[in-house]
Order: structure tokens, then C-alpha cells, then sequence
């Protein structure tokens, strides 16, 4: 009969030596992450419901009034910001969701009446995005 010795000592720090791996694994995820920018910029567009309110519902249908909002995203992965000429291609992109968005929103309540601000009110809050992200990319 032969008695085999086991290294308790190696088996317990495995466990601390896995944890502390997976730790830095993940400490390292979270930090080239947090270096590389997202390359897409949200675009949205508002349209309140107008109706008569009585004590905040519909007086036609007795629903709550909602603001909704419809979003999308544009993609810009494949545009070097630090040129003009795809700086003006971005912007060009986010301009056209927005009037697209508020096109659809047009579809969705057509009883409402266009929203005149709607494409300028949309494409003002991205802008301060695609302002952000041309920045960023002049600076490298």
C-alpha cells in the first residue's frame, strides 16, 4: 500500500491566485473600454400629445397623456472626424435621422399636426454629441 502526500498548501492558495487573475482580467476590460469612445451618437425626437386635459387624461379617450420620444442610432465607425468633409458626413447623417424621426412621428400621430421644431429641436440636441466627438478626435 502506498500513501500519497498531497501539497495542501499549493491547493489553497488556487483559489487566490484564480480571483486575483480574474480580477486584473477584468480591471483591464473595464479600462480599454473606458478608452475607446463610442462611435455613435443617439438621435431623438420628442412629440407631446396635445389634447384637451381633464385632471391629466385624455378627455376623448380618458388615457394618460405621455410625452413619446423615438430614437436611432448613427453609426460613424467608418469616418475619420479629424477631416472635414467626414465631420460634414456626420453631420449630415444625424440631420437626416432627425428627419426621419420626426417624419415617423408625424406617421405614428397624424392627428396632432407636425411639430415645426421638431428636426431643428433633434438635431440641436445631437449636435452637442457630434461637437463632443469631432473634439475628440482632433485632439488625437
Amino acid at each position: 500500500m502506498r500513501i500519497r502526500l498531497v501539497d495542501e498548501e499549493r491547493y489553497d492558495r488556487t483559489p487566490t491566485l484564480l480571483l486575483i487573475l480574474f480580477g486584473l482580467l477584468l480591471l483591464l476590460a473595464a479600462r480599454s473600454a473606458q478608452a475607446q469612445p463610442a462611435e455613435t451618437i443617439t438621435v431623438t425626437a420628442p412629440r407631446t400629445v396635445r389634447q384637451t386635459i381633464v385632471s391629466g387624461y385624455s378627455a376623448s379617450t380618458h388615457a394618460p397623456i405621455e410625452e413619446t420620444t423615438i430614437a436611432r442610432t448613427v453609426d460613424y465607425s467608418d469616418l475619420n472626424l479629424s477631416r472635414g468633409t467626414d465631420a460634414k458626413e456626420l453631420k449630415a447623417r444625424v440631420r437626416t435621422a432627425a428627419r426621419d424621426l420626426c417624419a415617423e412621428l408625424d406617421k405614428i400621430y397624424p392627428f396632432e399636426g407636425k411639430d415645426p421644431n421638431c428636426v431643428r429641436e433633434s438635431y440641436a440636441k445631437a449636435l452637442v454629441h457630434v461637437d463632443a466627438a469631432i473634439a475628440e478626435a482632433e485632439r488625437r
